[in-house]
């Protein structure tokens, strides 16, 4: 009863046992002193200590999760070691969820528990997801749901991308000792457990820090990503990840290393465009060299482990290069106008992209699939569609979004969750209002 995890529950059924022996054997020993009748086996406080054994149970009971049936200890190539917790230090959980998803794409079996969204558990491809319910017992049913997993699924990954929402839910030394306990129960199964730092405040930094884990400090992926870009593109990279974004219906926030690949996509299309109207044949030449090394880059660092990052050697640390001979053509084009032509490239490249798939997209990336349906349920109101919306049209589909929502929010009757849409309303309007200036 020493556990800060476990001390209440443990109180609970030891009151059941005790209530049992008491009015078990105890209480038919002294009726049979007495000389009264034997109760016949029967126990008085059977139904109070079912009930304890139910609050128990309750408390412990596993987040909803689509769990799979049992099977052998994975073993197989993995990136992370078996037997250990790794804390990954990062501003959001980025790297957690892409190793994760790396793992998973191995064979291995994975668990990332994480925030509700408001969506039910699903069976999908990848990392099986239990949603971390607002309740104070967020340790002990976190504790459970992983030890469900464990048993159906030893040499697994467990990942807790919001470790902050177990704080905020159980407290400090709850949490702490739901790792220890994790950390042994990995140990005993050989397998692994991933949190993260994100939105931790300093004073439960350290306390994790005490348990003394392996810690990787990993840096921001968009940043180190513009400073590759910088090596070819100087002070345009930030240009360019913006009209990226825009093309990909992505904030910068939202940009990890996983969007690689659309960004060498996206740098060749807007490098294409602008090479096939150059009039000098080593400039488009220039260009597309110039690409294929900052993509070369880009996939290199992509490529690496969050391992391999913590021990350093991030772009955004290492000294600028020297651009060699065959770039000096290259290089006299970028510091020229001419520059602004390939930004203009990737602007054109965005533009192209119908109004109302850009403006579908906003609601999607803000309300997940609820958003496809509330897009469509607006146009419908405003009588229009989907390939008829013009710019004009984007002022009214805002003020009728705006309105709707904020309906719904003034429903919702916990206060961090009417802030937390009351704060999409607004990005929504203002991504709407941004687009409809772009295609004015």
């Amino acid at each position: 009863m020493t556990s800060p995890l476990l001390r209440t529950e443990a109180f609970w059924l030891s009151a059941g046992v005790i209530a049992l022996v008491i009015a078990g054997p105890i209480y038919a020993y002294e009726l049979q002193a007495l000389g009264l009748p034997d109760p016949g086996g029967s126990n008085l406080a059977t139904p109070v200590a079912l009930g304890t054994f139910a609050l128990v149970t309750s408390h412990m009971n596993p987040f909803p999760a689509a769990f799979r049936g049992h099977r052998r200890r994975w073993s197989g190539e993995t990136s992370v070691e078996s037997g250990l917790v790794f804390v990954f230090d990062e501003t959001r959980p980025k790297y957690l969820e892409i190793a994760a998803r790396r793992e998973a794409a191995r064979g291995r079996p994975v668990l990332i528990t994480e925030r509700a969204s408001g969506n039910g558990p699903e069976v999908v491809e990848g990392p099986l997801r239990a949603a971390i319910g607002p309740t104070r017992h967020g340790a002990l049913r976190t504790l459970g749901t992983a030890s469900e997993f464990l048993a159906r699924e030893p040499g697994g990954i467990v990942a807790v991308p919001d470790l902050a929402a177990v704080f905020a839910l159980s407290g400090p030394s709850r949490t702490l000792d739901l790792i220890r306990r994790l950390r042994r129960m990995c140990r005993e199964s050989g397998s692994t457990l991933l949190l993260s730092t994100a939105r931790l405040r300093s004073s439960e930094r350290e306390a994790l820090r005490g348990l003394r884990l392996p810690w990787w400090s990993l840096p921001e992926p968009v940043k180190e990503m513009e400073s590759i870009l910088a090596r070819g593109f100087g002070s345009g990279a930030g240009r360019i990840l913006e009209a990226f974004g825009r093309d990909q219906s992505l904030s910068r926030a939202d940009i990890t290393t996983d969007h690689i690949p659309a960004l060498c996509s996206f740098l060749a299309r807007a490098v294409r465009e602008l090479a096939t109207g150059a009039k000098d044949p080593k400039v488009a030449d220039g260009l597309r060299t110039q690409v294929v090394a900052v993509t070369d880059d880009l996939e290199a660092y992509g490529a690496r482990t969050p391992v391999d990052l913590s021990n350093g050697g991030w772009p955004s640390r290492a000294e600028s290069r020297p651009e060699g001979d065959f770039l000096v053509t290259a290089a006299d084009y970028w510091k020229g106008k001419e520059a602004e032509e390939l930004f203009a490239a990737a602007q054109e490249i965005v533009a192209r992209e119908p109004l109302h798939e850009r403006a579908r997209a906003i609601f999607v990336e803000h309300l997940g699939e609820a958003g496809e349906t509330m897009f469509r349920s607006e146009l419908a109101k405003l009588g229009k569609r989907p390939e008829d919306l013009r710019a004009a049209d984007v002022t009214r589909l805002a003020d009728r979004a705006a309105v709707d929502l904020s309906v719904m929010a003034d429903v919702i009757d916990i206060p961090k969750e009417q802030e937390r849409l009351r704060g999409q309303i607004e990005s929504i309007r203002r991504r709407l209002t941004a687009i409809q200036g772009d295609d004015s």
